[in-house]
């Protein structure tokens, strides 16, 4: 399997390398013509689509061989292949891991860890330059032991314990995975604990013993688009066909499902959602009474989550609530008094958090223990805006280094720390540890120069 992963890794990069310089000598007319193995695409063959098919991976390999001979022709190859694989390989990248309950995780995938490894290490040491990793899930070990083709697609873990996981396993990379419940204290499966046979699912944690699924739950329990539209509670210690439904959507769906919010420290509360096309969903609060009520935002829209008392929607589409006289434009975020509308089903107290101009757009949104953060894009430069809510909204604008992207790699809303990682053109990324209480900020990591930018300068 190394030798496959970092094959497709190094044809990619090649490829790209080597087309840009000399595309006259690789075109994708030349290799059609001359392949008699090609495969039409005015109509795909069904078997295409088996991914561990003999006659599909057979096809595939032809493919790839056809590829490679023609760029370990080229006289760029070796020194091409030896710079990704450098890369690729590198002990010095940066580790980005998610911090959660006084630890940083960090899945990590190297030559000697095809699979990959789940480790984590306290806050101090990740900044430290020599860190000190903990391993809790070695996926190549267990891949081995259980004779599976196992591709880790994350993992669910329960909030008030982190080591309680459920860990999402594809067999070689497809779509549909199982989930297993897994201990990071034991470094073990659990003994009768969760199983979710393969399918294309959605899991989450209701609580310590109980977990929100949406699955292949048999005949017409999945979309025209093959995801499923019903959702059931499992308990611990009951078999799948014992989980009672919550949630059903529509067959023509593109997916349905549910999921736990936070409405505060103490209360969380169901949300069920129904995709009805790849751009549109309906939102749902669902009641302990079993009744719902319909989350009234436009279907182009996202709706963040719940800070002190106001829940935050992200706007694709212009809105006016029908009880409320405000107005918003698309690609803003905005807020109202959701304690009010759980009440009274009606939206008060709506108010712009904030709103683009010609010149800006929302890049990405982070909720925190105590603040909102937004990753801003202002004329192609990326800055991070701190948000707070008393009876109105305000703000202020991390310093961080100017001229670059930015982007907030982990934030938790059971902590202030978050990790946020800065890159521009002529430096190397840099990963910034910042107390968005205080706005203090510190480097924690820093990936090395690949190249001597001492004489360049970025202006804008």
């Amino acid at each position: 399997m190394k030798k496959s992963v970092l094959t497709l890794m190094l044809t990619s990069s090649i490829l790209v390398a080597c087309s840009n310089e000399k595309n006259t000598e690789l075109t994708t007319a030349d290799s059609a013509s001359k392949d008699s193995s090609a495969v039409s695409t005015d109509v795909a063959p069904l078997w295409l689509e088996e991914v561990e098919g003999e006659k599909a991976l057979a096809q595939v390999n032809e493919w790839n061989k056809s590829t490679l001979d023609k760029l370990m022709q080229d006289e760029r190859f070796e020194q091409y292949k030896n710079d990704a694989l450098e890369i690729v390989n590198a002990t010095d990248k940066i580790a980005y891991g998610n911090y959660s309950d006084g630890y940083v995780y960090n899945f990590w995938q190297n030559a000697e860890h095809v699979r990959g490894i789940l480790r984590r290490t306290s806050l101090e040491q990740y900044s430290s330059d020599n860190t000190q990793w903990n391993t809790i899930f070695d996926l190549d070990k267990l891949a081995e032991e259980a004779g599976k083709n196992w591709v880790y697609k994350g993992s669910s873990c329960y909030e008030d314990n982190k080591d309680m996981c459920m860990m999402s396993l594809s067999d070689g990379g497809k779509d549909a995975a199982e989930s297993k419940e897994w201990d990071h204290s034991s470094q073990q499966f659990v003994k009768d604990g969760f199983h979710i046979p393969e399918a294309k699912s959605d899991v989450s944690w209701l609580d310590k013993d109980t977990l929100i699924i949406g699955t292949d739950w048999g005949a017409g329990s999945l979309t025209e688009s093959g995801y499923p539209f019903v959702a059931k509670l499992l308990k611990r210690g009951q078999k799948l066909a014992e989980a009672k439904e919550v949630f059903r959507g529509e067959e023509t769906d593109v997916s349905a499902g549910v999921y736990k919010a936070k409405l505060n420290e103490d209360a969380d509360i169901l949300i069920a959602y129904r995709s009805t096309s790849f751009f549109t969903r309906e939102y749902y609060w669902l009641k302990d009474d079993g009744s719902k009520q319909r989350l009234p935002i436009p279907e182009k829209s996202n709706p963040v989550g719940v800070f002190k008392g106001q829940i935050l929607v992200s706007l694709k589409d212009d809105w006016q609530a029908a009880d409320s006289n405000s107005s918003f434009s698309n690609g803003s975020l905005v807020s109202f008094d959701i304690n009010e509308w759980m009440k009274s089903n009606k939206v008060t107290n709506s108010k712009v958090v904030y709103q683009p101009n010609a010149q800006s757009t929302i890049a990405g949104i982070s909720i925190t223990k105590s603040k909102v953060l937004l990753t801003v894009t202002e004329n192609v430069v990326g800055n991070v805006h701190v948000y707070d809510y008393g009876d109105v909204w305000t703000s202020s604008k991390l310093s961080l280094p100017e001229n670059g992207t930015v982007r907030v790699t982990s934030a938790n809303d059971d902590s202030d720390i978050v990790f946020i990682n800065q890159e521009s053109f002529i430096s190397p990324d840099t990963l910034f540890k910042v107390e968005v209480n205080t706005a203090s900020i510190e480097v924690a990591k820093t990936s090395p120069a690949r190249f001597d930018s001492s004489d360049l300068v970025v202006e804008q």
